[in-house]
C-alpha cells in the first residue's frame, strides 16, 4: 500500500491522521527472495487521536491492528481473522468499512470516559497525554527510556507529540 492509498483509506473511514511513518512490511520475511514485494508493500504506523494504528498488506488482506491503542472490540461479524485488535479486510472497501467501526467505537468510548488520553508507543513503554501537557518530555524518557535501538523510530513519534503539543519541551540528550 503506498502513502496516497493509506492516506485515503484513512480519510474514507473519517480517522484522522495526525502523523505516519512507514514501516518494513511485517509479513513477508526479510530474505532476498521477498526484498521486492517488501519494498512494494510497504507497512504504516498511522497516529490518530486514539492513539497508533498499524496497517498493511499481508498476502490478500490488508491487516489493521490498534494494539497499541485502549479500544478492545471485535469490529465485525465477517468471517475473517479478528481479534479485539486486529482484523483482516479483504481489500479497501473492508479495511474502510473496519475502520470507520474502530473510530466509532473510540469515539463512544471517549464520550463515556472510558478511553483514557494516552498513547502506547511500540517500544515497550507508554506516555500518558496529560503528563505531556505538564511536564518536560525530557524527564518522561529519563524515568521511562526506551530500549536501546529504538531512539530512530521514537524519534519521528516524538516529533508528531510535539506538533501537537506546541508547548512541549522535547529535548532527548
Amino acid at each position: 500500500m503506498d502513502k496516497e492509498k493509506m492516506k485515503a483509506l484513512f480519510e474514507l473511514a473519517g480517522v484522522k491522521v495526525l502523523s505516519f511513518w512507514e514501516l518494513k512490511n511485517q509479513y513477508w520475511p526479510g530474505d532476498v527472495n521477498h526484498f521486492q514485494i517488501r519494498k512494494e508493500f510497504p507497512w504504516w504506523l498511522v497516529l490518530t487521536p486514539f492513539g497508533l494504528i498499524q496497517v498493511g498488506w499481508r498476502k490478500r488482506v490488508i491487516s489493521i491492528d490498534w494494539a497499541s491503542t485502549d479500544v478492545r472490540t471485535i469490529l465485525t461479524e465477517d468471517v475473517v481473522t479478528k481479534e479485539e485488535t486486529y482484523v483482516h479486510a479483504w481489500g479497501y472497501f473492508k479495511a474502510a468499512e473496519y475502520l470507520t467501526t474502530w473510530k466509532e467505537v473510540a469515539e463512544t468510548l471517549q464520550r463515556a470516559g472510558k478511553l483514557e488520553p494516552k498513547i502506547d508507543i511500540p517500544f515497550s513503554w507508554s506516555i500518558d497525554l496529560r503528563d505531556l501537557e505538564r511536564r518536560d518530555l525530557s524527564k518522561i524518557l529519563a524515568s521511562s527510556p526506551p530500549p536501546d535501538g529504538e531512539w530512530v523510530r521514537l524519534s519521528g513519534v516524538l516529533q508528531a507529540l510535539s506538533d501537537q503539543f506546541p508547548n512541549l519541551s522535547v529535548k532527548v540528550l
